[in-house]
């Protein structure tokens, strides 16, 4: 028999259960405040274990803040559990997102004071312990869990005045269960800086250099030593490097250059060793909007940056990286496009499942990976929801701890949905996420910890591609097509494209001048400008520009009139190079109307750097009188460059009267010179008779 004493105890333990505010009676009638409305911010700051167990204490601890403008007095800390199981994803985040009392009942027994009086602006340490096995679960599967504060009120009213939202994933009874495998896409990617010469300007410099001592920074320290699969840009790296070793100075002569940047430098060795073993794959050097690109007819230039990318990333890191991998923005991309993609070389493509689900509808969470419908790719999809997630600022989801349990709880639901399957999602942050460091460190270990998860690359995944779900080919909504790259500013980098193509057809060693202005344009191709229209169209204006002035310096010199004293001669015509190296053209004339003057095409010249000459066309007229003649140079295989200039040409025809002066004069002479000697010869013998 139990003693009074005992039994009174347990009736006061049953009255708080029942009578608590909060309890599961009125789960579904009490309407909470917003927890952003609510006086006291809670924060947790311990969860342990991460993998709960009934042999083992769970403990939560924080802090608790009163954020309002009254003194609370009589403040308390309990846990809210509910003992069922959360019934897949959406129910998770929906939970997590109410603003409803949380589900489940409060631990009564372990409810601690942590204030007797908390002042406006006041904090307080909170610490609560329960026994693994008073928790009552049972079953693998992911339960919520609330911290709640509790105060009397300056009105004398006792209630509820800050939760925390979390999740508590019980693994007792996970025989058979298979892990899913988690693959984490980390970009190491940045905005273009360079212009056309190479140089990033003062503006483009220090924004960089910042981005290599702030974001990227965190971005190498939160993904070193976790199994992510580092996704890298060659025109990045090649940007850190030159910085690193001193980046020429815009605007400045091509020998001029920056001090070297030791901080950049450290950067760069902390990507290099943080990257030696992992699994590494490269973007088209610049990362190009894929979609836009090919849309604009610009469709070759995909396979130059697919080409280029990973081979300056190979060089820039002193280790092979992959290229097959195709990222298009926004996780879709259109048919014409993903043909664009198969064709460069690509054998997978990185999509949302927003937009590419499974062609068999499914109620769980598929394969992440799997052939894509109507092509040879192999569809990388990601997972939208945990995307979100890892991006997340964690201090947004209620701090560190808290949104690891969400995200490791996420991940949990998912291995919960076919516990015998053992399938695989892919996380997929932004382009240009900035992380916590510490925070990515902790989560990372995290997953790699808890027995419902496992870390592996994308390699190691690829390897099973074939027996995946097959893909439907993405969706392209009008709403991201309205986020591409603008089309203007793609039409100025195609007159860009036409005046290299020009210029390439005359230098004599093209690939220092041509590879530079070919990696600029790829710039101005980049995703980058989605977000940044006016500064990518002013990029792309830039680049062309300065393309267009360095083909218009190879150019012919205007003169005034030239005269043909005859039907035939010589029309000169003077080439500039103002390049620095030697250019080979042709000189084509052409007089209007053709039928007056008739020219002789003259061989290739070749011109020195930073000289000029004098081409001579041969050229018959067969009239007398004025001609324009149009000159024009052209490359050495005949097509034109630059624009004409007309020459006029004045032909006097004099050439036949000049010949018939000269020959008369010589007769003239002849006969004075005739008649001299004459008189000479007589005058002598005139002489020689005395």
């Amino acid at each position: 028999m139990r003693r009074p004493g005992a039994l009174a105890a347990v009736l006061a333990t049953l009255a708080v259960v029942v009578l608590a505010p909060g309890g599961d009676h009125a789960a579904g009638s009490v309407r909470a405040a917003d927890p952003d409305d609510e006086p006291v911010r809670i924060t947790v700051t311990e969860l342990s274990p991460l993998v709960p167990a009934a042999d083992a204490d769970l403990v939560l601890a924080g802090q608790v803040l009163n954020t309002g403008e009254d003194p609370l007095t009589g403040v308390t800390v309990q846990l809210r559990l509910s003992t069922v199981a959360v019934g897949g994803r959406d129910e998770l985040a929906a939970v997590a997102d109410s603003t409803d009392r949380p589900p489940g009942g409060v631990l009564a027994d372990y409810v601690v004071q942590v204030s007797e009086r908390l002042s406006p602006g006041q904090e307080a340490q909170w610490r609560i312990s329960v026994p693994g096995a008073r928790l009552g679960l049972d079953g693998f599967g992911v339960y919520p869990l609330a911290v709640e504060c509790r105060a009397a009120l300056p009105s004398g009213e006792r209630d509820r005045v800050g939760t925390v939202r979390t999740f508590l994933p019980w693994t007792d009874d996970a025989a058979g269960v298979r892990p899913t495998r988690v693959v984490t896409l980390w970009p190491v990617l940045a905005p273009p800086s360079r212009g056309a010469d190479g140089a990033a300007t003062p503006t483009a410099g220090a924004a960089e250099r910042a981005d290599l001592l702030g974001r990227l920074d965190r971005v190498v320290q939160g993904g070193d030593g976790a199994a992510v699969t580092w996704v890298v840009d060659g025109d990045q790296l090649e940007s850190a490097a030159a910085i690193a070793d001193g980046a020429p100075v815009a605007g400045e002569p091509a020998g001029v250059r920056a001090d070297p940047d030791p901080d950049a430098q450290a950067w760069l060795t902390r990507l290099t060793e943080a990257v030696r073993d992992a699994d590494v794959v490269a973007v088209g050097y610049a990362d190009p909007d894929a979609v836009a690109v090919t849309r604009a007819g610009l469709a070759a230039s995909l396979d130059t940056a697919a080409a280029l990318g990973p081979a300056v990333a190979s060089e820039v890191l002193d280790r092979p990286v992959g290229g097959d991998l195709a990222w298009p923005d926004e996780g879709t991309a259109d048919t014409a496009t993903l043909g664009t993609l198969a064709g460069t070389g690509a054998a997978a493509v990185v999509l949302s499942d927003r937009f590419s689900p499974t062609v068999r509808t499914v109620s769980y969470t598929p394969d992440a990976v799997g052939p894509l419908t109507g092509t040879d790719l192999t569809a990388v999809v990601g997972d939208a929801r945990l995307s979100r997630l890892l991006a997340r600022d964690p201090d947004a989801q209620g701090g560190p701890v808290v949104a690891r349990q969400r995200y490791l709880s996420e991940l949990a639901v998912v291995t919960a949905e076919r516990p015998s399957d053992g399938r695989s999602v892919v996380v997929v942050p932004p382009r240009y996420v900035d992380p916590d460091p510490a925070y990515l460190r902790d989560l990372f270990a995290a997953v790699a910890a808890v027995p419902w998860a496992e870390p592996v690359t994308l390699q190691q995944l690829r390897a099973d591609a074939a027996a995946g779900p097959a893909r439907r080919q993405p969706s392209y909504p009008a709403s991201v097509r309205g986020r591409e790259v603008a089309a203007t500013q793609l039409a100025t980098v195609t007159a860009g494209r036409r005046a290299l193509t020009q210029l390439t057809g005359v230098l004599t060693e093209p690939q220092p001048l041509v590879d530079g202005y070919e990696r600029a344009l790829l710039r101005g191709e980049s995703s980058a400008w989605r977000t940044r229209r006016t500064e990518g169209a002013a990029f792309a204006a830039e680049v062309t520009a300065a393309i267009q002035a360095a083909r218009d310096s190879v150019a012919i010199v205007a003169t005034g009139q030239v005269t043909l004293a005859a039907r035939s001669g010589l029309i000169p015509v003077t080439v500039v190079n103002g390049l620095p190296q030697a250019v080979t053209v042709r000189v084509g004339v052409t007089a209007i109307p053709a039928v007056r003057l008739s020219v002789t095409p003259p061989p290739p010249v070749t011109v020195a750097a930073g000289r000029r000459q004098s081409v001579e066309v041969p050229a018959e007229a067969t009239a007398v009188g004025r001609v324009d003649v149009e000159a024009r140079l052209l490359t050495p295989d005949g097509a034109p460059y630059g624009p004409p200039v007309t020459i006029p040409v004045q032909v006097t025809g004099l050439g036949r009267v000049a010949a018939v002066i000269v020959g008369a004069a010589l007769a003239l002479l002849a006969v004075a010179f005739a008649v001299r000697l004459g008189r000479a010869v007589r005058r002598g013998r005139q002489r020689t008779a005395p």
